[in-house]
């Protein structure tokens, strides 16, 4: 049992203990944040006095000096022996000045046999030409004979077919006539042969009564007899009537055989002009189709003629074709020859110095570059850019640049090419290159001399500025602003806001713009925490157990 009390007067102790540490702990805390947080205010927050400055927003970069033109000479030959060198590395050479000459007697006994080449070319050339140029004559020559003989068979034939065309209707009009005549005289002719038929018929009639009365005698039959002896009587009555209207009729239009023969002649004149009328038409639609034909077989003739002369004509422009490939194939060959000998005499494209010279005399020279020259009196700077600042970059930017050969000497330049595209780069970094010419003579300045370049974006003179961490934001609007420090109350300053516009602005400085700020007056300045106060220092400085 008194175990048991000591357990729980010790477990009672041990809980007092906890709680007074608990207690103190939250004092200490307590006591401990008030402090840290009157040091965290203290080391956010400095002062700054608006200043007058002189600002430049640039843009930095590193490169080299180069030559502003640099040429590789590099003859369009190549196999030729190097005779001649006529410089050496570090020369300074004149525009035109020989360098090199080269070996040029292979190149020029090709130009020879070029040069007869193209004079045999062009011989055989105008053999072919004017050997098409009479296939094409004799064509056009064969046409126009054909086409003469043509247009006078097409002639003779419409002349004789107009000919045999009057004749077809002369005929026409004899036949017409023979017709008109035949018919008159059939008109004629009718009255005169119908009295001959009446006159005829009656008298045959009273022989066929006489004969019928003597038979009726014979039998006994007196009634029939007397009967048909009243009608003979009265044919024979009619008898001279008839015979007068034939008498009328002979005496009026003559003869019935006459007539008659005239009838007759009038038939055969008629089919006699019939058929040579007939015949006519016949002849006239021969003739017809013989001038079709002969119209027909010209214009054959004629595209046939036509077709040769094209053919002709095709087969001297293909001559003329080829004449001129032979030709102006070997032409370019001894061009080519021209200017290659031209370039086995090696000339300086431009004034400038010898920079490398990698070959010698008695060498084969395979193509590579003879020499290569630099213009020293103007050089540039090529450097690259983040793709950050390219958009900032602009051409006829000044420049400021540095280097170790000219000591602290600035160089004044300018922006002179800016790339399009960016720079081809493994690492993945995107980066454009932009030239810069150096505008300030220096005896000093050498190729390859590393150069530090500061591209002015912006610049300014005698300007307010403040520090760039003394601008805020207004949250709620957007606009920028400063702090303005009035005095200091219980060690905390008093301050007021001033909305400012912002002008140019550096890494460090920024120009600002108001009618209420002044040169001289101070304000604040806001850093990161982390930049001006170590947390685990104040703990350090003030013990583990500070404020128990």
């Amino acid at each position: 049992m008194k175990n048991k009390k000591k357990k729980i007067v010790k477990t009672l102790t041990i809980l007092g203990v906890i709680a007074a540490l608990v207690i103190g702990a939250v004092l200490w805390i307590r006591h401990t944040g008030n402090e840290l947080k009157k040091a965290l205010e203290t080391a956010t927050q400095e002062s700054a006095v608006i200043q007058r400055r002189d600002l430049v927003s640039v843009v930095a970069a590193t490169g080299k000096i180069e030559s502003l033109e640099s040429a590789e000479l590099t003859p369009a030959v190549s196999g030729v022996k190097i005779n001649k060198i006529y410089a050496s590395v570090g020369d300074y050479v004149h525009k035109g000045d020989v360098i090199a000459e080269l070996d040029d007697s292979t190149i020029k006994d090709n130009l020879e046999i070029a040069n007869n080449n193209l004079s045999n070319a062009q011989k055989s050339a105008n053999l072919n030409i004017n050997s098409a140029n009479r296939r094409v004559s004799e064509a056009e020559a064969n046409r126009d004979a054909s086409r003469l003989d043509m247009d006078k068979r097409i002639s003779e034939a419409e002349e004789n077919l107009a000919k045999y065309k009057d004749l077809r209707d002369q005929a026409e009009n004899l036949y017409n006539k023979a017709v008109e005549s035949r018919k008159e005289i059939e008109q004629n002719y009718g009255p005169v042969a119908g009295a001959y038929s009446n006159l005829e018929t009656v008298r045959n009639q009273i022989e066929s009564l006489k004969l019928q009365i003597d038979s009726a005698g014979e039998d006994g039959d007196y009634i029939k007899q007397a009967e048909l002896t009243a009608a003979l009587r009265i044919l024979e009555a009619s008898v001279p009537s008839l015979e007068r209207a034939r008498d009328d009729a002979e005496a009026k239009y003559g003869l019935l055989l006459t007539l008659s023969n005239a009838l007759t002649a009038a038939q055969n004149a008629e089919n006699a002009q019939l058929a040579n009328y007939n015949s006519y038409i016949t002849q006239v639609e021969s003739l017809e189709s013989s001038l079709e034909s002969l119209k027909k077989s010209s214009e054959d003739t004629e595209r046939a003629n036509e077709s040769t002369i094209a053919s002709s004509k095709d087969s001297l422009q293909s001559a003329k074709l080829s004449a001129n490939s032979g030709v102006e194939q070997t032409k370019l060959q001894i061009s080519t020859y021209e200017e290659q000998i031209e370039a086995c005499v090696v000339k300086a494209p431009f004034d400038g110095v010898v920079t490398l010279l990698p070959v010698k005399e008695g060498d084969t020279y395979a193509g590579r570059s003879i020499a290569t020259i630099e213009d020293i009196s103007r050089f540039v700077v090529n450097t690259e850019i983040d793709e950050y600042d390219i958009g900032k970059i602009k051409l006829g930017q000044k420049v400021a640049i540095k280097t170790n050969g000219t000591g602290d000497e600035i160089l004044d330049g300018t922006v002179t090419k800016i790339a399009p595209r960016a720079t081809n780069s493994m690492s993945g970094t995107v980066t454009y290159t932009v030239q810069v010419s150096v505008d300030t003579k220096n005896d000093a300045l050498r190729l390859d001399m590393t150069a530090k370049l500061s591209i002015i974006l912006e610049d300014a003179d005698n300007v307010l500025s403040v520090p760039y961490d003394s601008v805020y934001t207004d949250e709620d609007d957007g606009r920028s602003y400063v702090e303005v420090i009035d005095g200091v109350t219980d060690d905390k300053w008093d301050t007021h806001r001033v909305y400012i516009e912002k002008g140019i602005a550096t890494d460090y400085y920024v120009e600002v713009r108001s009618t209420e700020l002044s040169e001289g007056m101070e304000i604040t300045v806001s850093r990161e925490a982390s930049d001006v106060f170590d947390l685990s220092s104040f703990f350090r400085n003030r013990g583990a157990t500070s404020g128990m």
